[in-house]
């Protein structure tokens, strides 16, 4: 259903009905900045359109880290502007998966959801 060019944070697949999210930026320890939210709010935008969708993992690349949060570096060098802008940003991702549940996956590196039936 997605149809933009790669990502250049997140690497976004689909197997056997399952959705899969890599975060990929290993370097910074998978910390989310503009350009992730801005992919992932467009992969799960299309999760919640594919009904062939029942579940996704999400996982990061690197090893070290699932995900440190929010990029620190980017938000030192924001205006108040753009703070503001950023901080509307994460309301609407959180949204694209308010559909989903955690599924008990006990593996520390990743999450796991699947869609409420």
């Amino acid at each position: 259903m997605l149809s933009v060019a790669p990502f250049q944070t997140i690497i976004y697949e689909k197997r056997s009905g399952t959705a899969v999210v890599t975060l990929n930026r290993p370097k910074a320890l998978n910390a989310l900045n503009q350009q992730s939210l801005t992919e992932l709010l467009q992969v799960f935008e299309d999760i919640r359109l594919d009904d062939a969708v029942a579940g996704v993992i999400m996982t990061g690349t690197g090893g070290k880290a699932f995900a440190a949060g929010a990029d620190i570096k980017e938000l030192a060098v924001l205006t108040p502007g753009r703070s503001r802008s950023l901080g509307k940003t994460r309301p609407r991702a959180d949204g694209r998966y308010r559909d989903a549940r955690q599924a008990g996956c006990r593996c520390c590196e990743r999450l796991c959801f699947r869609r409420r039936m």
